[in-house]
């Protein structure tokens, strides 16, 4: 499976529960140890639809994938969407 299609499985999560924002696959080189591959992203919604996402991410996420870690910060109640669809980041 290809790195990428995590992204495909996540931006279809998203746009199933009608969240904007976008995400990006992203590989950190470690001295001495394997590359790590992980996905960033923000995500913008109801509040409610972005516990699920949330939930997906840490418990479920793409086939295939492996999940060891889930971290969410910088969160903040905004005023309107920053964004107006979902998008995969290059």
């Amino acid at each position: 499976m290809k790195f990428s299609a995590k992204c495909k499985n996540t931006k279809r999560t998203a746009d199933r529960l009608g969240l904007v924002g976008w995400v990006k696959n992203e590989v950190k080189s470690r001295p001495g140890q394997a590359a790590l591959k992980t996905v960033v992203g923000q995500v913008q919604g109801e509040e409610t639809k972005v516990s699920i996402m949330k939930k997906w991410l840490r418990e479920t996420g793409s086939p295939k994938s492996k999940i060891t870690d889930a971290h969410f910060r910088n969160e903040s109640i905004i005023d309107r969407l920053e964004f107006a669809s979902f998008d995969i980041r290059k």
